[in-house]
């Protein structure tokens, strides 16, 4: 059954870094005003772009003014989107906190469904849905979901399954603001699995819904679109976002360890899966130009 929630009464605030997104921005924000039910709040929070980002954010918050309210915060220092997230939340008023990457978009009734859904689970702190890859001429929409009551239609993740890997992206995350999420600044990347790992470690329930409401239009770090100078650097954060976990007592050395070498394993299995796939690709164009 669907909701009866209007277009302007979800009691959530949507939090958005941008860092030289002018190209993207507009899309996100509009990704935001289209949809179905529509949030108190959009913070934009410009990371000091130097490519207009800032002018741009301006500009949209008074086109989309009348239908909604839009804050634009800009940093005088880059400073990372972590900071940029924490920036915004400390400032928001909704309920819940709705996180958006700028160059990223939701469907249209993702609000709608995700916030319908944790309203009628209050027990449940963050939640967090699938995604779908999208190409840069892609617009976001999306046939409307109808709110997931089945638990085959959402999984609850344990504290071993946060800890393994990050099936949470930032643009597919809502959480009550009440549980106090604070994004780690020391990390340029990971900053996120670090946070729903302190979730977890807090006894914050999670939940995954089985459905994508999200595009994003960048490749995914260990696709063979990928980029392969990004897999070590998300090692390297990966690794040092676990360490900075037990530093914090969110779990002991033994389960560092364990954990250091599993993601080990996993650098070593999405270098060797890329590298064969470049491999492939060279055998192939190979064969083209000799036919």
């Amino acid at each position: 059954m669907r909701t009866n929630f209007m277009r302007s009464n979800l009691p959530v605030s949507v939090v958005i870094p941008c860092y030289n997104s002018k190209s993207t921005l507009e899309r996100a924000v509009n990704s935001v005003a289209m949809q179905s039910a529509l949030p108190i709040e959009i913070i934009v929070v410009d990371d000091c772009s130097t490519d207009g980002s800032y002018e741009l954010a301006l500009n949209l918050a008074e086109k989309f003014g009348h239908e909604i309210k839009i804050s634009v915060l800009r940093f005088e220092a880059n400073s990372g989107a972590a900071a940029a997230r924490n920036a915004g939340i400390k400032i928001a008023e909704g309920e819940f906190i709705a996180l958006l990457d700028s160059d990223d978009a939701w469907l249209p009734t993702k609000l709608e469904v995700q916030i319908g859904f944790m309203i009628g689970h209050p027990e449940i702190g963050l939640t967090g849905h699938l995604i779908e890859l999208a190409s840069e001429s892609q617009v976001s929409g999306k046939p409307e979901f109808e709110l997931p009551n089945s638990p085959g239609k959402w999984i609850e993740f344990s504290k071993m399954m946060i800890l393994l890997r990050n099936k949470f992206p930032t643009p597919t995350v809502v959480f009550r603001k009440s549980i106090g999420i604070e994004f780690d600044e020391s990390l340029r990347r990971c900053d996120d699995h670090l946070a729903w790992i302190g979730c977890k470690s807090k006894g914050v329930r999670i939940f995954l819904l089985c459905f994508a409401l999200a595009h994003i239009y960048k490749p995914l770090i260990g696709s063979q679109n990928g980029l392969s100078s990004s897999f070590l650097l998300m090692q390297l954060a990966e690794m040092k976002g676990y360490m900075i976990g037990h530093r914090k007592k969110y779990y002991g050395v033994v389960v560092l360890l364990f954990l250091l070498l599993w993601s080990s394993i996993k650098f070593l299995r999405r270098l060797f899966r890329f590298s064969l796939a470049k491999l492939l690709t060279r055998l192939r164009d190979k064969e083209t130009s000799r036919s």
